[in-house]
């Protein structure tokens, strides 16, 4: 399992999808046996809140600014 740990303001998304090469008997394996947990914690800085993402490594985590950033998209 990895963590991610970021700070979101309302309204910021995060996506999370299977990576490109994984394995789907395995991906199932690891969600059913390890599931996806979030934590949210108070962040110093108004108006935002802390977030921790634990995962399977079968599991791709990214703010949805960085998807857009490699799409062209800004």
């Amino acid at each position: 399992m990895g963590n991610l740990i970021i700070n979101r303001k309302p309204g910021q998304r995060i996506f999370l999808s299977p990576e490109t090469e994984a394995d789907a008997a395995e991906l199932y394996r690891q969600l059913t046996e390890e599931g996806i947990w979030l934590e949210l914690y108070h962040s110093r800085t108004p108006g935002q809140i802390v977030v921790c993402i634990t995962a399977p490594p079968a599991v791709n985590v990214a703010r949805e600014e960085l998807l857009q950033a490699n799409d062209g998209r800004s």
